[in-house]
């Protein structure tokens, strides 16, 4: 039995980057970006990234394009987009996948998350897998709403 990464909308980091810029900082989605390549690279589970399937052909996309070509391990990944799919998608594919592959604990992370679980993608993401799996979040390799609020505030 292992603990899994799962990595909610990794192409949301597009989106992350674009609205940290628009909101004066232009170092975030980097951060993100390094903490992301950082804990693919040293987590011992197995690696799943759940994922719109966005072409990354714009300039807010060189983020999640340094992750994509860091990746130097086995990573499975999962096509859901929340834009044409269901909930329901999700946890009938993720869960037969994580089911097969012998998961019994998560630790997720991804684009949007918010601290007081209110919104984002990974927020409900923890909602669901948290009925099957021991589900945790980590903070630090997330795109915090709360970062894009702050930076909007200042």
């Amino acid at each position: 039995m292992s603990e899994a990464l799962v990595i909610i909308h990794l192409s949301s980091l597009d989106s992350y980057t674009s609205a940290a810029k628009e909101a004066g900082d232009k170092s975030l989605g980097d951060l993100l970006a390094d903490a992301l390549i950082e804990e693919i690279r040293k987590h011992k589970g197995p690696v799943y990234i759940v994922d719109q399937g966005w072409d990354p052909d714009r300039p807010e996309s060189a983020p999640r394009l340094r992750v994509l070509n860091s990746l130097k391990r086995k990573v499975t990944w999962i096509h859901f987009d929340e834009a044409d799919q269901d909930w329901d998608d999700f946890d009938r594919d993720v869960f037969r996948i994580l089911e097969r592959d012998g998961v019994d604990r998560v630790v997720l992370a991804g684009v949007w998350y918010r601290k007081d679980l209110s919104s984002g993608c990974v927020t409900e993401a923890y909602f669901r897998l948290q009925k099957r799996f021991p589900t945790r979040v980590n903070e630090r390799i997330c795109g915090l709403e709360e970062d894009i609020d702050e930076l909007f505030e200042e």
